[in-house]
């Protein structure tokens, strides 16, 4: 199985936005796999998510807390 991808493809004759693993099966031919649903899906256009996830701000347990001090602050 290869890397995330988000991708855009049609539902039902809807744009629709799901994420999607490559597969290479025999012969070379590559399959796109909803691995959430187990579903094939025929991308209109796909982007990596590894350089996008590698961005991603990290929540901690003092982003926790003072989402927390600031609840309790605002019922206080």
């Amino acid at each position: 199985m290869d890397a995330l991808y988000l991708i855009s493809h049609r539902v039902r004759g809807e744009l629709a936005y799901d994420i999607a693993s490559r597969v290479l099966v025999s012969g070379g031919e590559e399959r796109w796999l909803i691995p959430t649903s187990g579903h094939r899906a025929y991308p209109l256009a796909y982007k990596a998510l590894a350089p996008i996830a590698g961005e991603m701000t990290k929540c901690g347990s003092g982003a926790r807390a003072t989402l927390r001090a600031r609840v309790t602050a605002a019922f206080a």
